[in-house]
């Protein structure tokens, strides 16, 4: 009979080692998904479209870090970006935004996106912005984008404008031309386009001036639209917590997943005490044995 109360002892004990491992193994990192790379010009405001995901349940909580620009929260997991001033016009900037998701019990996944940043394309002594500028696409979404310029001078005859777009700064392909009367914006949608490519692209006047060019500027085409914000008054950012989530108990950790025994510590503590119960229980039943044989003797 002791031998039977050992081997099943060292069965449970070998059974909760394993479930033991089990369990630590089941869980896994948050992801973090700091959404797509953006082609913005100097001074622009952006949402981030990042996300978070943890596989075992946890609530995570949100971290941002940029290299350069702004962030209108940087525990949020989407913050508006402020794009930084770059003075010098034909400039164009690469900057990194990190995002890392972190739950409840500290661990933590991170992705990065790039940002990309055309200078002031305003300077008029580059090209003919005296004359016609290009500002940033918008609307950059299902194969389509619009391309926006401004006339700043309309020559003593017929002005017109256009826009010259391709993969690189060859171009290749051409907007209709429109012609204009006056001063201001024009724009221009343009299709078939791939999807997560980058575009150069540039608008094009002509009149009485001659033949004039504005700023080089990018875009990047996505599956779905990129939030655009209007301009807003800034305040320094204040750390915040990810409002999606509420602190208190749910917080504290406490092992409890939705799958109450495979998946928490309270499997293997369970079976730990089941094989000592077992154990010291046959160690119990054979000394009232022998004490029962000696009495009876």
């Amino acid at each position: 009979m002791m031998n039977i109360y050992r081997v099943s002892f060292l069965f449970l004990v070998c059974f909760t080692l394993i479930s033991t491992g089990t369990a630590v193994l089941a869980y896994q990192n948050p992801t973090a998904n700091a959404g797509p790379d953006l082609y913005l010009t100097t001074g622009q405001i952006v949402t981030l479209q990042g996300s978070g995901y943890d596989p075992n349940g946890f609530l995570v909580n949100y971290y941002w870090t940029c290299n350069r620009g702004t962030l209108s929260s940087y525990n949020v997991a989407q913050p508006v970006y402020f794009a930084p001033s770059i003075n010098n016009y034909n400039e164009q900037a690469t900057y990194t935004c990190t995002l890392t998701v972190t739950n409840n019990y500290g661990n933590s996944g991170s992705d990065s996106m790039m940002i990309f940043i055309n200078g002031n394309n305003n300077n008029s002594n580059y090209y003919g912005s005296n004359y016609v500028q290009t500002n940033p696409a918008t609307n950059m979404s299902n194969g389509q984008a619009t391309l926006e310029g401004y006339l700043n001078f309309v020559g003593t005859s017929n002005t017109y404008v256009w826009f010259q777009y391709g993969p690189d700064m060859n171009y290749g392909k051409v907007t209709t031309q429109q012609k204009l009367s006056s001063t201001g914006a024009f724009n221009q949608i343009i299709g078939s386009l791939n999807s997560n490519m980058i575009y150069h692209f540039r608008s094009v006047a002509q009149g009485s001036f001659g033949t004039v060019y504005g700023q080089d500027m990018t875009f990047v085409t996505t599956d779905s639209p990129i939030n655009v914000v209007p301009p807003v008054i800034y305040t320094p950012p204040v750390a915040t917590y990810n409002t999606g989530q509420v602190f208190g108990a749910s917080a504290i950790s406490t092992g409890l997943t939705n799958n109450f025994f495979t998946d928490s510590f309270f499997l293997p503590l369970f079976l730990l005490l089941l094989s000592a119960w077992l154990y010291f229980s046959g160690k119990i039943n054979i000394f009232a044995y022998k004490l029962k044989a000696k009495l009876e003797k």
